[in-house]
């Protein structure tokens, strides 16, 4: 009989898993993984996305009332510096 813990862990059969387990194990987990990977696609994918056109629509009615386009002020400040 070995002395050490490994050895004797390495010679002691252990029966493997019911498939059912297993079966139960991945409906449950697909489920969850599922519900965060469409959660984070909706929240910051969509979001993004959703900011992105709000701000082209704002641009796009802000230039239709004043005929002014307007860049950002670090985009401002860059074509200034390009100008001089």
């Amino acid at each position: 009989m070995p002395n050490n813990l490994l050895d004797q862990l390495q010679q002691s059969e252990v029966p493997p898993a019911p498939e059912e387990i297993r079966r139960d194990v991945h409906v449950r987990l697909n489920q969850w993984l599922l519900i965060a990977q469409t959660a984070g696609l909706v929240f910051s994918a969509f979001g993004y996305a959703a900011l992105q056109f709000t701000s082209a629509v704002l641009g796009l009615t802000n230039f239709t009332l004043s005929g002014k386009y307007e860049l950002p002020r670090s985009d401002q400040q860059d074509n200034e510096s390009i100008d001089r």
